[in-house]
C-alpha cells in the first residue's frame, strides 16, 4: 500500500515524545499571542465592529440582524454593545480554537511530525486571526460552527457502520437532528452574513449527500439533503437579493448617530460621507468587480496578484500534503481493522478513496468560493474558511470512515461530476505517487520552515511585507516587549 514519506528534523524517531514537545510548544507560543491579542492590546476592531451593527432601520437589508439584536439590547437594557460584541467575537474565536486544538491532539497519533507541525503552525490555519488581528470578530467563524454541528451529528449517528446495527435508521436520525440544529444555527447566520452560501453550504450538503447515499438512492439523496438546507439556502439566497441601496445605508447611518458614545466610528456625519462598511450596499457589480482588479491583482503592476498566489501556492501545498498524510493514514487503519468487511472498498485503493476525499472536501467547496475572490477584496478570510475546514474533514474519524465506507455506494456524485472529477483524480494521485516532494525535500523542507513562520497571510492588501512578518517577526516583537518593560532594552 502508498505510504506517506517524512524526513523532516526528527521525525524519524517514531517515538511520540518528538509529537508532544511540537504539541506543546505551539500551547506555549498560543497563549502568549492569546494573552497578547485578548489580554494586553484587546483587539477588536472598530470596523468590525460596525458590522455587527449593520441594521434594519432602512428596511430589511442583508447583515441585519446582529445591529437589530444589539440596538434592542442597547435600547431596552441599556447594556454597553460594544463590549459584548467583543467579548462575543473573542469567545468564539476562543471556543473554536479550543475544540480545534483537542481534535488536533486526539489526532495526531496518526500524524508524522511535518503534519502535526502543519495543521497547527501553518499562517492560513488556526494561527491566521492571531497573525491578523483584523480578523478577530468577523461572522465567518459562525460558519464553521455549522460544519462543526454536521460532523457531531455524523459521528453520533455513524457508529452504526462498525456495530452493524440498523444504517436506515441511523441516517433517519441524522437527518431529523441536522434539520433542526443546522438550521437554527445557520438561519440568523445567514441573516448575519450571505457568504455562508459560498463558504459552508458546499462542504456541508456533500458531507450530507455522502452519508445518505451510503443507504439510500440517488433520488432519495437529492430530496432529502434539498430539504434540510433549503431553509438557510433560501435565507442566504433572500438576503443577496435585498444588497440594500444608499437610501438604506443612510438610515442605518442615521440610527448609530444616538449611539455615539458607545463607539466613535458611530458618530460619522452620515450626509458628508458614509462609513465603509455601509458603501458596498450602493456598489454595483461591475465597480465591485474593477475595485477587486484594481487591489488585488492589479495593484504594484501586478506585484499582488504575484504575492497572493505566492502565499496561497505554499499554503495550498503543505496543506495537501499534510491532509493526504493524516487521511490515507487513517484510511489504511480503517481497511486494516476491517479486512473481511466488503463494505470498506477493499476492491479500492486507499488512493482513489483519498483522491475522492480532497476533491470533494476540499477542492468542490473551493471553486465554490470563487465567486467570493471575484467581487470581495477579504482573500485572505475565504482561503482561511475553506482550508480550516477542510482540515477540520480530515481529523474527523467519522468522516474518513464514512467516505471508506460509502466510496462504492456514492461514486455516482463522482460521475456526475467526472468532468472535474476525472482530471483532478488522475493529476492527484500521479503527483503523489509520483513524490515529486520526496526527491527535493531537504529545498521542501527548508520552505516548510519558511512559510510556517515568517509567512503572514493577511485578510486582505497582501504587501511585500507579508512575506517576513509571520509567526518570527510577532515573537520578535513581543520579545522586544517584554525586554523593554524589564528595562533590559
Amino acid at each position: 500500500m502508498w505510504r506517506f514519506q517524512s524526513n523532516f528534523f526528527f521525525c524519524q524517531n517514531p517515538r511520540q515524545f518528538a509529537k508532544k514537545i511540537i504539541f506543546y510548544c505551539f500551547l506555549f507560543l498560543f497563549a502568549i499571542l492569546i494573552v497578547r491579542a485578548f489580554g494586553i492590546h484587546k483587539y477588536f476592531s472598530g470596523y468590525v465592529f460596525m458590522e455587527w451593527m449593520v441594521n434594519y432601520k432602512g428596511g430589511f437589508v442583508r447583515r441585519g440582524l446582529t445591529g437589530e439584536i444589539f440596538l434592542y439590547l442597547q435600547e431596552h437594557y441599556g447594556l454597553d454593545v460594544y463590549r459584548i460584541a467583543q467579548k462575543f467575537a473573542h469567545l468564539t474565536y476562543l471556543v473554536f480554537s479550543g475544540w480545534y486544538i483537542l481534535k488536533i491532539k486526539k489526532c495526531k497519533k496518526i500524524m508524522n511530525c511535518e503534519s502535526l507541525m502543519a495543521v497547527l503552525f501553518l499562517p492560513s490555519l488556526v494561527l491566521f486571526p492571531l497573525n491578523d488581528v483584523n480578523v478577530i470578530g468577523r461572522k465567518d467563524f459562525l460558519f464553521l460552527f455549522g460544519l462543526l454541528i454536521n460532523l457531531y451529528f455524523l459521528q453520533k449517528t455513524s457508529t452504526c457502520i462498525q456495530l452493524n446495527s440498523n444504517l436506515k435508521a441511523s441516517i433517519d436520525r441524522y437527518c431529523h437532528h441536522l434539520f433542526f440544529a443546522y438550521n437554527l444555527l445557520s438561519i440568523p447566520t445567514a441573516l448575519s452574513h450571505e457568504a455562508i452560501l459560498f463558504l459552508s453550504i458546499p462542504l456541508n450538503t456533500i458531507i450530507t449527500a455522502t452519508w445518505i447515499g451510503a443507504y439510500f438512492s440517488k433520488k432519495e439523496v437529492l430530496k432529502r439533503t434539498f430539504l434540510i438546507y433549503f431553509p438557510t439556502v433560501s435565507i442566504a439566497f433572500l438576503c443577496l437579493f435585498f444588497k440594500g441601496n444608499y437610501a438604506t445605508a443612510l438610515a442605518i447611518c442615521q440610527s448609530w448617530q444616538s449611539y455615539s458614545h458607545i463607539h466613535p466610528n458611530l458618530a460619522a456625519n452620515c450626509t458628508e460621507k458614509l462609513p465603509e462598511i455601509l458603501r458596498f450596499f450602493d456598489i454595483s457589480f461591475k465597480k465591485l468587480l474593477l475595485e477587486n482588479l484594481s487591489k488585488n491583482v492589479m495593484r504594484d503592476r501586478g506585484l499582488a496578484f504575484i504575492l497572493w498566489t505566492t502565499v496561497f501556492g505554499a499554503n495550498i501545498i503543505i496543506l495537501m500534503r499534510a491532509s493526504s498524510q493524516i487521511s490515507i493514514e487513517a484510511i489504511e487503519n480503517i481497511q486494516s481493522k476491517n479486512p473481511e468487511d466488503d463494505r470498506f472498498s477493499r476492491s479500492d485503493s486507499a488512493m482513489h478513496i483519498l483522491a475522492s476525499f480532497s476533491f470533494k472536501y476540499a477542492f468542490i467547496p473551493f471553486l465554490c468560493s470563487i465567486v467570493l475572490y471575484i467581487v470581495a477584496l477579504d482573500w485572505g478570510r475565504w482561503f482561511f474558511v475553506i482550508f480550516i475546514s477542510y482540515i477540520i474533514c480530515c481529523v474527523s474519524p467519522a468522516l474518513i470512515q464514512l467516505e471508506t465506507f460509502s466510496y462504492s455506494q456514492n461514486r455516482w456524485i463522482l460521475r456526475w461530476l467526472s468532468p472535474l472529477y476525472l482530471p483532478y483524480s488522475r493529476a492527484f494521485i500521479f503527483l503523489f505517487r509520483a513524490q515529486f516532494v520526496q526527491k527535493i525535500y531537504s529545498v521542501y523542507s527548508i520552505g516548510l520552515f519558511y512559510t510556517l513562520f515568517f509567512v503572514r497571510v493577511p485578510h486582505t492588501n497582501i504587501q511585500l511585507n507579508d512575506l517576513y512578518r509571520g509567526l518570527g517577526y510577532t515573537f520578535s516583537r513581543i520579545l522586544s516587549y517584554v525586554l523593554n518593560i524589564l528595562g533590559l532594552n
